[in-house]
């Protein structure tokens, strides 16, 4: 009876330690996750911050076709 009880708390143990083990792993996982998450939002703040340069720059040249349209439209051919 005895060394049953024995072998059952050493099995016990076992289990113990793989779910242990197993809790580890997902815990790296889970940080691995959350980096990777992170650096996606940090991409998708410097796209967002692109995109309004972009669009800076497409009113400026907008502008300018503008000014240069008028400018053009000056002359007679």
């Amino acid at each position: 009876m005895l060394t049953e009880a024995g072998e059952a708390v050493t099995k016990s143990s076992h289990g113990v330690n793989d779910i242990a083990a197993s809790v580890g792993e997902q815990s790296l996982a889970s940080n691995e996750i959350a980096r990777n998450v992170e650096k996606i939002a940090q991409m998708s703040e410097e796209n967002h911050a692109a995109l309004e340069s972009n669009t800076g720059g497409i009113l400026r040249l907008e502008h300018l076709a503008n000014e240069l349209q008028a400018a053009a439209g000056r002359f007679k051919v």
